[in-house]
Protein backbone atom coordinates (compact mmCIF):
# COMPACT_ATOMS: atom_id res chain seq x y z
CA UNK A 1 0.00 0.00 0.00
CA UNK A 2 2.78 2.43 1.03
CA UNK A 3 4.78 1.71 -2.60
CA UNK A 4 1.12 2.64 -4.25
CA UNK A 5 0.82 5.78 -2.75
CA UNK A 6 4.23 7.26 -3.31
CA UNK A 7 3.42 6.19 -6.91
CA UNK A 8 5.50 2.88 -7.30
CA UNK A 9 3.34 1.00 -9.42
CA UNK A 10 6.01 -1.93 -10.41
CA UNK A 11 7.48 -2.44 -6.86
CA UNK A 12 3.59 -2.14 -5.39
CA UNK A 13 2.64 -4.54 -7.68
CA UNK A 14 5.45 -7.27 -6.99
CA UNK A 15 4.42 -6.43 -3.39
CA UNK A 16 0.95 -7.27 -3.16
CA UNK A 17 1.66 -10.37 -5.77
CA UNK A 18 3.84 -11.69 -3.22
CA UNK A 19 1.00 -11.17 -0.41
CA UNK A 20 -1.35 -12.92 -2.25
CA UNK A 21 0.72 -16.09 -2.61
CA UNK A 22 0.94 -16.34 1.44
CA UNK A 23 -1.88 -17.81 3.41
CA UNK A 24 -3.05 -16.24 6.71
CA UNK A 25 -2.56 -19.11 9.53
CA UNK A 26 -5.84 -19.72 10.82
CA UNK A 27 -4.31 -18.77 14.98
CA UNK A 28 -3.28 -15.34 13.46
CA UNK A 29 -5.40 -12.52 15.32
CA UNK A 30 -5.56 -9.29 12.86
CA UNK A 31 -7.79 -8.06 10.47
CA UNK A 32 -8.85 -10.95 7.85
CA UNK A 33 -10.39 -8.67 5.72
CA UNK A 34 -6.88 -8.16 4.34
CA UNK A 35 -7.36 -11.86 3.35
CA UNK A 36 -10.32 -12.05 2.53
CA UNK A 37 -10.74 -8.93 -0.33
CA UNK A 38 -8.30 -6.03 0.14
CA UNK A 39 -5.44 -7.15 -0.91
CA UNK A 40 -7.25 -8.00 -4.13
CA UNK A 41 -8.68 -4.29 -4.03
CA UNK A 42 -5.31 -2.90 -3.95
CA UNK A 43 -4.11 -5.42 -6.72
CA UNK A 44 -6.85 -4.14 -8.95
CA UNK A 45 -5.81 -0.47 -7.94
CA UNK A 46 -2.30 -1.08 -9.04
CA UNK A 47 -3.19 -2.77 -12.17
CA UNK A 48 -5.61 0.16 -13.46
CA UNK A 49 -2.58 2.18 -12.84
CA UNK A 50 -0.38 0.48 -15.04
CA UNK A 51 -3.19 0.52 -17.63
CA UNK A 52 -4.36 -3.16 -17.36
CA UNK A 53 -7.60 -3.12 -16.95
CA UNK A 54 -8.96 -6.35 -17.54
CA UNK A 55 -6.84 -7.76 -14.76
CA UNK A 56 -7.69 -4.63 -12.50
CA UNK A 57 -11.15 -5.73 -13.36
CA UNK A 58 -10.41 -9.37 -12.31
CA UNK A 59 -9.14 -8.15 -9.17
CA UNK A 60 -11.62 -5.82 -7.88
CA UNK A 61 -14.30 -8.63 -9.34
CA UNK A 62 -13.04 -10.86 -6.59
CA UNK A 63 -12.99 -8.03 -4.28
CA UNK A 64 -16.39 -7.45 -4.52
CA UNK A 65 -17.52 -10.92 -4.60
CA UNK A 66 -16.17 -11.21 -0.93
CA UNK A 67 -17.07 -7.81 0.03
CA UNK A 68 -20.68 -7.10 -1.70
CA UNK A 69 -21.55 -4.81 0.85
CA UNK A 70 -18.23 -2.08 0.23
CA UNK A 71 -19.98 -0.13 -1.67
CA UNK A 72 -16.49 1.73 -2.67
CA UNK A 73 -15.53 -1.73 -4.79
CA UNK A 74 -18.73 -1.26 -6.48
CA UNK A 75 -18.38 1.87 -7.81
CA UNK A 76 -14.58 1.30 -8.43
CA UNK A 77 -15.18 -2.02 -10.35
CA UNK A 78 -17.64 0.57 -11.99
CA UNK A 79 -15.57 2.54 -13.14
CA UNK A 80 -13.08 -0.21 -14.03
CA UNK A 81 -16.16 -1.67 -16.49
CA UNK A 82 -16.80 1.95 -18.05
CA UNK A 83 -12.76 2.02 -19.33
CA UNK A 84 -13.39 -1.14 -21.18
CA UNK A 85 -16.86 0.44 -22.73
CA UNK A 86 -18.73 -2.18 -20.30
CA UNK A 87 -21.39 0.13 -20.16
CA UNK A 88 -24.54 -2.36 -18.71
CA UNK A 89 -22.47 -4.03 -16.20
CA UNK A 90 -21.04 -0.16 -15.14
CA UNK A 91 -24.34 1.13 -14.98
CA UNK A 92 -25.24 -2.20 -12.51
CA UNK A 93 -22.29 -1.35 -10.24
CA UNK A 94 -23.58 2.27 -10.22
CA UNK A 95 -26.87 1.72 -9.47
CA UNK A 96 -26.16 -0.38 -6.62
CA UNK A 97 -24.15 2.73 -5.57
CA UNK A 98 -26.76 5.65 -6.32
CA UNK A 99 -27.97 5.85 -2.88
CA UNK A 100 -24.71 5.76 -0.79
CA UNK A 101 -24.25 8.75 1.52
CA UNK A 102 -20.56 8.51 0.82
CA UNK A 103 -20.20 6.94 -2.84
CA UNK A 104 -23.71 7.79 -4.72
CA UNK A 105 -22.49 11.05 -5.72
CA UNK A 106 -19.65 10.10 -7.79
CA UNK A 107 -21.98 7.01 -9.13
CA UNK A 108 -24.92 9.26 -10.17
CA UNK A 109 -22.26 11.42 -12.35
CA UNK A 110 -20.89 8.34 -13.69
CA UNK A 111 -24.72 7.10 -14.29
CA UNK A 112 -25.48 10.63 -15.84
CA UNK A 113 -22.22 10.32 -17.73
CA UNK A 114 -23.60 6.50 -19.32
CA UNK A 115 -26.92 8.11 -20.45
CA UNK A 116 -25.13 11.05 -22.15
CA UNK A 117 -23.43 8.73 -24.44
CA UNK A 118 -26.91 6.71 -25.26
CA UNK A 119 -28.12 9.94 -26.19
CA UNK A 120 -30.88 9.78 -23.52
CA UNK A 121 -30.75 13.47 -21.85
CA UNK A 122 -33.83 13.83 -19.99
CA UNK A 123 -33.01 10.82 -18.00
CA UNK A 124 -29.17 12.44 -18.00
CA UNK A 125 -30.25 15.45 -16.90
CA UNK A 126 -32.10 14.12 -14.25
CA UNK A 127 -29.70 12.29 -12.61
CA UNK A 128 -27.30 14.82 -12.74
CA UNK A 129 -30.02 16.68 -10.89
CA UNK A 130 -30.04 14.16 -8.23
CA UNK A 131 -26.57 14.10 -7.98
CA UNK A 132 -26.76 18.04 -7.60
CA UNK A 133 -29.46 17.61 -4.89
CA UNK A 134 -27.07 15.22 -2.62
CA UNK A 135 -24.23 17.94 -3.46
CA UNK A 136 -25.38 20.87 -4.02
CA UNK A 137 -21.81 22.79 -2.99
CA UNK A 138 -20.58 20.53 -5.81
Amino acid sequence: NALAKLGNWDRALEAIQRSLSLEWPIHLAGDRSIEAFKRHALQGQILAQLGRIEEALESMDHAVQNAPNHTSLQLARGVLYRHLGRDAEAQADFDAVADDPYFGFEARLHLGQIQTKRYNFKAAADIFRSAWLMEPSS
